[in-house]
């Protein structure tokens, strides 16, 4: 079982990390995507929302091996992504039914997946038992402290 940082609390958690996808410092890059489907009735614009969150991350849809039910349904997006040898997870990373700034977050890590042609895996498992099947200890990410996802350097955690 491997280490992981939650790194949920940082609101620019994953626009940091698709710039250490970019920044080519890692070999090793593994990215995970849970799609916790929620009911759209009572969600304003649900359906209009993930039909032009879909249309956006058209053409990344390639870097799923399963490609075929991402973005199918309204979701909340966690992620767990691989970095060298260490994991960061990121709880309620974004919704794939509206167009916020987590949303975009999701859509940049994508983005630097599809350029630098890294696998992704996106699944409806439930988030929390996989961690707990999969990932070792709960290494909390600190509440401050200006060095967390800067430049690159992501293991000064």
């Amino acid at each position: 079982m491997d280490n992981f940082t939650d790194i949920s609390i940082y609101t620019d958690n994953a626009y940091k990390l698709a710039e250490a996808i970019n920044g080519g410092h890692y070999r090793e890059i593994m990215y995970f995507e849970f799609h916790e489907i929620v009911d759209s009735k009572g969600i304003w614009n649900c359906l209009e929302g993930l039909e032009r969150f879909s249309e956006q991350n058209n053409k990344f849809y390639s870097i799923f091996l399963s490609h075929g039910f991402v973005d199918e349904e309204p979701a909340i997006i966690h992620i767990a992504l691989k970095l060298g040898t260490e994991w960061f997870i990121s709880r309620d990373c974004g919704a794939n039914y509206y167009s916020g700034f987590g949303p975009m977050g999701i859509f940049k890590i994508r983005e630097a997946c599809f350029k630098n042609k890294i696998l992704a895996f996106a699944t409806t498992d439930n988030f929390e038992e996989w961690i707990k099947q999969n990932l070792n200890s709960r290494k909390i990410a600190p509440k401050s402290g200006g060095k967390i996802l800067t430049n690159y350097n992501l293991k000064d955690l």
